[in-house]
């Protein structure tokens, strides 16, 4: 049906967005001119949507765009702030974000990068865990084994001295020369037991239990305790 403003009845109601079209005089007779009124906006998209069906795959927001011909830097979004991105979309899909100091990309063929500012860093609260730098990734512990609770620990006990521990925890090293399955390898072990520290060779399944070589023992008795290559004969300092 068609609306017509002479016969309408008056509203005097404010919508938060749009255009509100009202009479100059506030009689109830129908006047002869009508103004628009510009309302301030709240927000410019603010939106509202109910799903209710759990069959229907339901698309809040969806732009479809037919790219015949484009250049390479097209957006499908581009957010500012003061006319500078802070997150939008190529048309190939990857989304690129940041501040004012540090810009991210997830971009074919790359994949996870830092475009500007060069570090990345990574927190909890205020407190950094970890750093994506030029020079790798950067961390001061490193916590392995998810499916069992992380009881393997990587750290550092000062400039370029690696450690393994987890408090009173005995630990152990395994250097494979194969390896089929937990049933079946062989490997090299260094690993305290008992309170004894441990280096051996091990095999398990088919795999053979190799032999231990240790090269580049001193040819005189180097003293008390320590080995020594006695003509081809290891023995122990005295």
């Amino acid at each position: 049906m068609p609306f017509d403003l002479k016969t309408a009845a008056l509203d005097q109601t404010f919508p938060d967005l749009g255009i509100l079209f009202g009479a100059d005089s506030q009689s109830a007779e129908a006047p002869s001119v009508y103004t628009a009124k510009a309302v301030v906006s709240k927000s410019v998209s603010d939106m509202a949507d109910t799903w209710n069906n759990g069959a229907t795959t339901f698309t809040a927001i969806k732009m479809d765009v037919t790219d015949t011909a484009s250049a390479s830097g097209s957006l499908l979004m581009d957010l500012q702030v003061g006319g500078s991105s802070k997150f939008k979309i190529d048309k190939n899909g990857s989304p690129f974000f940041g501040t004012a100091t540090k810009r991210v990309e997830i971009t074919d063929p790359y994949g996870f990068r830092v475009t500007q500012g060069g570090i990345l860093d990574f927190s909890v609260g205020n407190s950094a865990i970890a750093r994506l730098a030029n020079s790798g990734w950067c961390t001061d512990v490193l916590r392995m084994g998810r499916s069992i609770g992380y009881p393997t620990v990587l750290t550092v006990d000062g400039a370029h001295i690696l450690a393994q521990r987890n408090g009173t925890n005995a630990q152990a090293f395994n250097l494979y020369n194969t390896y089929t399955n937990s049933s079946n390898y062989e490997r090299a072990t260094f690993r305290w037991n008992a309170n004894a520290l441990e280096i051996k060779p091990e095999a398990a399944g088919t795999g053979t239990t190799r032999v231990l070589h240790i090269s580049g023992l001193p040819t005189a008795n180097p003293g008390p305790g320590i080995l020594w290559n006695d003509a081809g004969t290891v023995k122990v300092g005295t």
